[in-house]
């Protein structure tokens, strides 16, 4: 009644040239994973002499498979060699963003005095970056809101009661 469903990685490659190593796979388990996830790169290769993965991993000689925590997507190339020559392989893990958490300013409550420059009100966060902020209602008069980096600045205009504005990142 349920269902399931697997990603499943396939390269095509051509035969390397006689003599060469052979990658007879190469896999990353699984192929995406989300920030701070970790996936295991596992191999299968005939005739190398030595075994490297680049992006960070090493000399992988004497191993079957290796644990990464990649930050951000990469590729790591698998290059198997012998005394012929080398054979490389890639895959790709792709790290999926998460959303951002926790967003909150270094002065909140604020209260700012008419006709004064305001410090700079610096907004925090945690998970994932932010990329573009917004506010509602808007700020009042001499306020703003940089879009892109969510600090509040200006020089207040004119007098507001005390009201709550929702910033978005």
């Amino acid at each position: 009644s349920g269902s399931t469903s697997a990603d499943l990685l396939l390269t095509v490659i051509d035969e390397p040239p006689p003599g060469y190593p052979v990658v007879l796979w190469f896999l990353a388990t699984p192929a995406s994973i989300p920030q701070g996830g970790a996936a295991v790169l596992t191999w299968d290769v005939l005739d190398a002499t030595s075994l490297t993965i680049d992006s960070g991993v090493g000399d992988v000689t004497a191993l079957a498979s290796v644990d990464v925590t990649p930050s951000a997507t990469t590729t790591y190339p698998l290059s198997a060699t012998n005394a012929t020559g080398t054979t490389t392989l890639p895959v790709t893990i792709t790290v999926a963003a998460s959303p951002p958490t926790g967003l909150a300013y270094s002065q909140n409550p604020a209260v700012y005095t008419v006709g004064a420059p305001v410090s700079p009100n610096l907004p925090s966060s945690g998970g994932g970056a932010i990329t573009g902020y917004a506010v509602t209602p808007d700020l009042p008069s001499g306020l703003s809101l940089d879009p892109v980096t969510g600090v509040v600045a200006g020089t207040p205009l004119a007098v507001t009661p005390q009201a709550t504005y929702t910033v978005t990142g």
